[in-house]
């Protein structure tokens, strides 16, 4: 296991903890028939078991939920946030469901309605947290956890949740600090105590890390400075690869490296754009934008970095471009990427995308396989 991943799987220690299911009641005893009708028994009848408690709905979408039913699972954990709103375990469990089949989108919407009714839920920050740093929206995880930070010293799941996400973001000082302030402190977190070996290697690299981006802060303005006016193509490639390794740089390094003559560099800049950092709508705006480029390479790119965005909009979208576009290439990227949304469509055969009316006939082909 990566020590990035041992990091984040102290994030939610506890959080998630199922509820106790009480004991089923023993089995009844079998009661004798009487002999005689109408006479009572002179002997003691043995008491009737009571009757076995019925599970809640929660109780058996979480049992389905261990077993990996998720279908049958999903109704019954609505179920129990319509009859009882408010019910924090029901809401961590249905985000969690979500979580474990990436749609995290609807993850956050339960969460945020969850918190609109129990904005104090330290269970409920930490799940929306973790949703946003497995979204990349690491900055967004550390505003989260920085402000729960003050009000729950003791934590030292949510400290070491906050040294992931410093760490994501280039502030080492901050999360070697907080990891200090884990290893001095008393751990009373048993999963925190039986990852210390762990946790002091993670301190270790940290250190080194550090060092590092001393090293790198002083060098930033150099890179930008390479990436924009390098003399070669390869030195400003080498400029771009090295900001966007940095989440803190990427976006102002896509951004920058887009505006460049070399198509190559512009291609690099698609392939790594940073989908989670951007608003949505501007997002599509700078898709549309950049279908307009006019090197083929390029627009094959854009293709699939559109093939990122929302089902709909990402169809949508890819559909009209390939209505407009007259490039085999760029034709044939767009052709795959609509086949990775949508699944089996209709076949390109070799050389028909250079066929400005094989194009045609292949883009209606999708538009009824999207619409039926």
């Amino acid at each position: 296991m990566s020590l990035m991943r041992i990091t984040l799987s102290l994030w939610l220690a506890g959080c998630a903890a199922q509820p106790n299911v009480p004991e089923a009641a023993g089995p009844s005893q079998r009661v004798r028939p009487q002999r005689f009708s109408g006479i009572a028994s002179s002997r003691p009848q043995p008491a009737t078991a009571a009757p076995v408690e019925q599970p809640s709905p929660l109780r058996r979408a979480l049992a389905l939920l261990d077993r990996g039913d998720y279908r049958r699972a999903d109704p019954l954990l609505r179920e129990e946030l319509a009859a009882g709103p408010g019910f924090r375990e029901a809401d961590l469990a249905l985000a969690a469901f979500y979580r474990s089949r990436e749609d995290h989108a609807e993850a956050e919407a339960i969460l945020r309605s969850a918190l609109s009714r129990d904005p104090n839920s330290l269970e409920l920050e930490l799940m929306q947290a973790r949703v946003c740093a497995e979204t990349n929206r690491w900055q967004d995880a550390a505003e989260i956890l920085r402000r729960l930070a003050p009000a729950h010293p003791e934590s030292a799941s949510l400290k070491m949740a906050l040294v992931a996400a410093e760490r994501a973001l280039g502030n080492f000082d901050a999360a070697s600090s907080l990891l200090d302030q884990v290893l001095q402190g008393p751990i009373t977190d048993p999963l925190i105590n039986a990852s210390l070996e762990a946790i002091q290697i993670l301190a270790e690299d940290l250190a080194e890390e550090r060092r590092q981006g001393r090293r790198l802060s002083r060098t930033a303005n150099e890179l930008f400075a390479e990436l924009r006016a390098g003399a070669k193509p390869a030195v400003r490639r080498e400029a771009f690869k090295a900001l966007a390794s940095r989440a803190g740089t990427r976006l102002r390094a896509v951004l920058i490296a887009y505006q460049q003559r070399d198509p190559l560099l512009r291609v690099m800049a698609v392939r790594a754009w940073p989908v989670d950092q951007e608003d949505p709508e501007e997002l599509i705006g700078n898709v549309r934008l950049m279908f307009s480029d006019p090197d083929p390479r390029v627009r094959a790119a854009v293709s699939g970095l559109a093939s990122r965005l929302d089902r709909d909009r990402a169809v949508e979208l890819l559909l009209a471009e390939m209505a407009n576009e007259q490039d085999g290439y760029a034709f044939r990227s767009m052709h795959a990427d609509l086949g990775m949304i949508l699944g089996a469509g209709p076949r390109l055969s070799p050389g028909a995308e250079d066929d400005p009316e094989a194009r045609a006939r292949m883009v209606e082909n999708w538009r009824k396989v999207w619409h039926r």
